[in-house]
């Protein structure tokens, strides 16, 4: 049997492991931001304004959700207090913003190309 830490030496690394994640997504969000940004300026692209505003805005969301969530996350730490609800929340919606807005581009890509 594995032995599993316990009390506060385990919470931390629970909340490191958040932290990073939140780290992680904020830039693999902005990275996407950026990526999206770029292929619709691409020459020969016809992209319409709704449909960019359609792939960005989940993306955008989830960069929010992931910076935010670290800020709250530091902000609790630094006063000694526990981490909110919203926190865990953020962690959840984030990934499911950001997928959303991937696939959305990966769908609109495949329409403008094929």
């Amino acid at each position: 049997m594995i032995d599993e830490e316990q009390g506060p030496a385990a919470q931390s690394h629970g909340d490191a492991y958040l932290y990073d994640f939140f780290k992680y997504m904020t830039s693999v969000s902005l990275l996407t931001l950026g990526g999206v940004l770029t292929v619709s300026q691409m020459d020969g692209d016809d992209l319409e304004r709704h449909t960019l505003l359609i792939v960005m805005t989940p993306v955008a969301l989830s960069t929010l959700m992931a910076f935010t969530g670290a800020v709250e996350m530091v902000k609790a730490k630094s006063s000694g207090k526990e981490l909110s609800k919203s926190v865990h929340r953020m962690a959840k919606f984030a990934p499911g913003a950001f997928l959303l807005g991937v696939g959305a581009f990966i769908a609109m890509f495949v329409d403008v190309t094929f």
